[in-house]
């Protein structure tokens, strides 16, 4: 894949988000460049190219996740998950010497174990790299190069390649939220809720009458200073094999 057509196709993406909060991340994501939006259940699929992809996992405040999705296809048994996630040409994504970590969420009949349908997700990966590449990539549960998501319901599976790596509520910035701290992607959605980026462009004040460990004040700062919310992570794309670092940088300010 060239440059100029890295620039220029079209991924079919889905971001996540705590139930109710679909049509807030759905402007945000909007508000980013993204098109062709359509809000799910805890969750908006959407299209963008791949500065888009970049853009939304850096700046948005809202969304949990951002995941690519890889393929969508029916699954009647073990046999059938393991041949559609086969079918994948993995080289594109994961390389041998990556490491790889499965989540597996939802299930059917046939496939009600969410650690079963991983490992067959995970057989039919590594299974094509070791045909592709002639090496497979091992598995590491703690700090993967590459995550892959599946989701199963309604008898089709759908396999995701998870752009944002950790949770995109983890900033970078705090070492240690108290025992009961909001999560920063929740307290951002209820700013955007209570007009908040309007008002700061106003010069209006934020106040915080029982703050604890902060979070509505520095997503607030943060959002009325127009800062990227991931300025101080890193991200899954950045392993990704497409990843293409100067196309990034353009959104690190």
């Amino acid at each position: 894949m060239g440059r100029m057509e890295t620039e220029t196709v079209t991924l079919p993406l889905v971001a996540t988000c705590a139930l109710g909060l679909e049509d807030v991340l759905g402007d945000e994501l909007r508000e980013l460049g993204a098109s062709a939006i359509k809000a799910d259940r805890g969750a908006v699929r959407f299209e963008g190219d791949h500065a888009v992809a970049y853009r939304c996992c850096l700046r948005s405040r809202v969304a949990s996740r951002v995941l690519l999705k890889l393929r969508r296809f029916p699954v009647s048994d073990a046999r059938a998950l393991y041949g559609g996630v086969h079918s994948i040409r993995w080289s594109d994504h994961i390389g041998a010497n990556d490491t790889l970590r499965v989540d597996f969420v939802g299930g059917s009949e046939e496939i009600h174990d969410a650690r079963f349908g991983a490992m067959k997700t995970k057989d039919g990966i590594v299974d094509r790299i070791r045909e592709d590449q002639g090496d497979r990539p091992n598995i590491d549960l703690r700090a993967p190069d590459v995550r892959v998501r599946v989701h199963m319901r309604e008898g089709h599976a759908s396999v995701l390649l998870d752009l944002s790596g950790d949770p995109l509520f983890q900033r970078g910035w705090r070492t240690d939220g108290g025992p009961a701290p909001l999560k920063e992607t929740l307290a951002s959605a209820l700013l955007r809720l209570a007009g908040w980026p309007e008002a700061a462009r106003h010069g209006k004040a934020l106040v915080d009458p029982m703050c604890g460990s902060g979070t509505f004040l520095v997503e607030g700062a943060e959002m009325a200073l127009g800062r990227a919310a991931g300025r101080n992570r890193s991200f899954g794309f950045e392993r990704w094999r497409f990843y293409r670092y100067w196309l990034y940088r353009r959104w690190l300010n």
